[in-house]
């Protein structure tokens, strides 16, 4: 029994490194969603309020069944690193949420990645606590190593394919403005000028035809 709380302690500390994943993912989707670095999430630390703790369990029940039922156990053991495991694992969810909105199909890589994170974690809190050797937890261990990798390497892709596209666009971008050099000059003279409001001369020919126009309809109108 004793062993089971080490490990639900062990468990907690070693949560906060799922912010790793967090923190990848931010730094490639948006800059709306900027990472927070673990030193950072430290020196100021976000109040756990009731709705935070709810929906941080409701991710874990969802995703690792297992860490919620550990966590449930720690809360009545331990409070400090309860909360510290409960802080990390709502901003976890929030940053997956933010991916989400933005590229659903990382979103899906992302949040196996996590999945896979947390379980890693507990297998290896658990290979540090067994006395012996355990070749079975070893191999678990081993194999969710191998498919995190594999998922790492898919995400790779999906960043190199999207780098490739950005590139194709900024190298028609240049083209453009290499091809109509003068154009994207007088265009933006255009805007510049509208947004001071100030509006296009006419023509002088333009002018006369225009005061012409409003010359004869004026004695038109006037009485005989």
């Amino acid at each position: 029994m004793r062993r089971y709380w080490l490990i639900l302690a062990l468990l907690a500390a070693v949560t906060v490194g799922t912010a790793a994943l967090a923190q990848r993912a931010g730094s490639t989707t948006s800059a709306k969603s900027a990472p927070v670095n673990a030193g950072q999430r430290t020196a100021n630390p976000m109040a756990i309020t009731p709705a935070r703790e709810a929906a941080a369990l409701k991710f874990a029940e969802l995703y690792h069944p297992e860490l919620a039922n550990l966590l449930e156990g720690l809360k009545s053991r331990n409070k400090r690193a309860y909360r510290q495991a409960i802080r990390h694992l709502y901003l976890d969810s929030e940053r997956l949420a933010k991916i989400r909105e933005i590229n659903p199909k990382r979103y899906e890589v992302s949040l196996q990645i996590w999945k896979l994170d947390s379980r890693i974690r507990l297998l290896a809190a658990r290979v540090l606590l067994v006395k012996n050797p355990d070749p079975k937890l070893e191999e678990q261990l081993r194999k969710a190593l191998g498919e995190r990798v594999d998922l790492r390497l898919q995400q790779m892709q999906m960043d190199r394919e999207r780098t490739l596209n950005r590139l194709k666009k900024l190298d028609a971008d240049i083209a453009k403005l290499q091809g109509d050099r003068d154009g994207a000059v007088e265009l933006q003279f255009k805007r510049v000028k509208r947004s001071l409001g100030i509006r296009p001369r006419r023509a002088k020919g333009k002018r006369r035809k225009a005061n012409a126009r409003k010359t004869v309809n004026v004695k038109a109108k006037s009485p005989n």
